[in-house]
């Protein structure tokens, strides 16, 4: 007795253009086992986050071994995706005499200037930043609570030389680094900002 194979539910069309015949078969898959695909990528995706996440009401043992291969599977955490909203963030103004400051960062993404996030310079500035900071001391930064007061300090600018590859900050700048305003102290002020400290470079940019 021989059983015969389930058929598997398609449509197959034909389309010929000249002498070259395409064939495109769709197959219809069932609803269920989309909806079984979905269960258990949700699933995955529950298993793999729950471990990594602070203690909360729905605790999950993270010394098991399913929750072991996981994190090692999956290690990013949730800070590959976010940032504290506490940790300092930068603002770099370009400072002329008799002129306004004028700001160098190139955020929002969603600026048409970006291709409304498509073009990810901005991004590119972070870590252009970064590099600079190594060539920084603590001793550099001076306190201060305002944008007026920041970009006014009377410190001599420190020499910084930027190596990048696409170069975003070069020659006299002020970088203030500030806090977001947290929620809870925003009647306190209008600014979306709190200004802690700030410092002169004077940027060479290097040529390649």
């Amino acid at each position: 007795m021989t059983g015969d194979a389930p058929e598997i539910d398609s449509q197959k069309t034909t389309v010929r253009l000249g002498r070259v015949e395409l064939v495109t078969v769709t197959v219809r898959v069932p609803r269920a086992m989309l909806v079984l695909l979905g269960i258990g990528v949700s699933i995955l995706i529950l298993a793999t986050a729950a471990p990594q996440l602070p203690a909360n009401i729905l605790h999950v043992p993270r010394d098991t071994p399913m929750s072991r291969v996981l994190t090692a599977a999956f290690p990013q955490g949730w800070a590959f995706f976010t940032r504290s909203p506490n940790a300092d963030q930068y603002r770099v103004y370009r400072v002329s005499p008799g002129r306004p400051p004028r700001s160098l960062d190139l955020t929002p993404y969603s600026e048409p200037a970006n291709a409304f996030g498509l073009d990810r310079t901005p991004r590119q500035q972070g870590a252009e930043l970064q590099y600079l900071s190594t060539q920084m001391h603590d001793a550099d930064w001076r306190p201060c609570r305002s944008d007026d007061e920041c970009l006014r300090l009377p410190t001599k600018p420190v020499p910084v030389v930027n190596a990048s590859r696409r170069q975003t900050y070069c020659g006299p700048v002020t970088v203030i680094a500030y806090n977001v305003t947290p929620w809870s102290d925003r009647h306190l002020g209008s600014s979306p900002w709190i200004d802690k400290r700030a410092v002169h470079l004077d940027i060479r940019c290097a040529t390649s």
